[in-house]
């Protein structure tokens, strides 16, 4: 019998082979911080076949036409961009290097006081945001109103600090807490570092990126799991558990404030749109690259190449170069074809893999915080790819930048090696 290989075929065998692979990958590794990515790519993959199956695709699309080759190219794009951190896992190492103590508690004090002094900074601003009608406040963000507003320049320069290390501060906040715990600062700091981001994400009113650091904390605690010890593990995941739900429930009533009846369309939208998106959308159909013009805008700055400066000009310059809608998902590596192309962007993926196996390879089987900034670092990139580009704009490149620059100052760090339990 003959399958004919319909939008909702193609969509099924989709999310199915991804299924396979995630449940052999688990079967083989078991979970690990790799396997929450293919959960979550998983997840979204299913979700896409029942955007479609529903029929809501439609509500957003003229018309749906998709191939198998978009989605081929895609997958092997994902896995070798993927590769070196579902091969990581800490048990491949011997032993874990625990850096000097008072190298490592400058860096924690620094990023601790810039926290709190941003959250007392703006607690007005979290007031304003959360008061009148939400849904409103999050329509006028999108319009370009801004609820934080700074002046002083000291402050501007803290806020892109802490702004470009809020995820590494939460996988330099577990090192601590695990390894450092007599130092009651890092309780403190471990606590600030999970709020923060949440903290921000509620003043823009953005319910994905308080999704997306439930997953990177997910995520972060399985690259920790050998670490912690079985009684404290359960508590975090009851914790967990918990706080996900409120998360849940208050994500939703921000989400009923905005779009009211359409709630459950937009959550189908939202779920499964992407993989169409770069199918029906993006692939094969771009007239032109942009060449870091419109989501590494501060890397073509600093190398004196044109750039855009905000949003408007960004999707005003891909529906010009591209002549594709530049305002929706396509994947983090749909944004990278949008840069560079298919081709290019194959070849970056081939790049990426082999300078992070290096990267991440054992020195002498001692595991490394600099290596585990890596993982973080990449972690909540790949995680908010399912949607777009995670460093986009000037804030994500600085994130790129200052990663860098926190990463060569922890490998310079000596310190001694403790066997990893097995």
């Amino acid at each position: 019998k003959i399958i004919i290989m319909n939008n909702e075929n193609i969509l099924l065998y989709l999310a199915s082979i991804l299924t396979l692979f995630s449940f052999v990958y688990i079967k083989l590794r078991n979970m690990t911080s790799g396997a929450i990515l293919l959960l979550l790519y998983t997840f979204c993959a299913w979700g896409g076949y029942i955007y479609y199956k529903t029929g809501a695709v439609f509500l957003f699309n003229d018309r749906v036409s998709l191939t198998v080759e978009p989605f081929v190219y895609l997958v092997c794009v994902l896995f070798i961009f993927f590769y070196p951190f579902l091969m990581f896992r800490v048990s491949n190492y011997t032993s874990i290097e625990i850096i000097d103590k008072k190298s490592f508690l400058k860096v924690v004090k620094i990023l601790l006081y810039a926290e709190i002094l941003l959250i007392i900074l703006f607690l007005p601003s979290l007031m304003s945001a959360m008061s009148g009608n939400v849904g409103d406040n999050r329509n006028a963000i999108y319009e370009g109103e801004s609820f934080i507003a700074i002046k002083n320049p000291l402050i501007l320069y803290v806020y892109r600090l802490v702004g470009g290390l809020k995820q590494l501060c939460i996988v330099i906040a577990f090192y601590g807490f695990i390894f450092y715990r007599k130092e009651k600062i890092m309780k403190w700091f471990l606590l600030i570092s999970i709020a923060y981001p949440v903290f921000v994400s509620l003043i823009y009113i953005m319910r994905s990126q308080i999704l997306l650091v439930m997953l990177l904390l997910i995520y972060i605690a399985y690259m920790f799991k050998p670490f912690i010890s079985k009684r404290i593990w359960k508590k975090s995941m009851r914790i967990g558990l918990v706080s996900g739900v409120a998360g849940f429930a208050g994500m939703q009533a921000i989400s009923v404030s905005r779009f009211g009846d359409m709630v459950w369309t937009f959550f189908f939208r939202y779920w499964g749109e992407t993989f169409i998106n770069f199918n029906n959308l993006l692939y094969n159909q771009l007239n032109g690259y942009t060449h870091g013009q419109c989501y590494f805008p501060t890397i073509s700055k600093l190398l004196g190449l044109p750039t855009t400066s905000n949003n408007i000009e960004k999707y005003d310059l891909i529906d010009h170069v591209c002549g594709i809608d530049g305002g929706i998902f396509y994947t983090f590596i749909g944004n990278l074809c949008i840069e560079y192309g298919e081709i290019i962007t194959f070849i970056i993926s081939v790049v990426f893999c082999l300078i992070n196996i290096r990267l991440l390879k054992s020195n002498n089987g001692t595991l490394r915080l600099s290596q585990l900034l890596i993982v973080g670092f990449w972690g909540w990139q790949f995680l908010g790819g399912i949607f777009t580009c995670v460093f986009q704009g000037d804030g994500g490149n600085w994130e790129i930048i200052l990663t860098i620059i926190l990463y060569l100052y922890f490998n310079k760090q000596k310190g001694k090696a403790i066997l990893i339990q097995k």
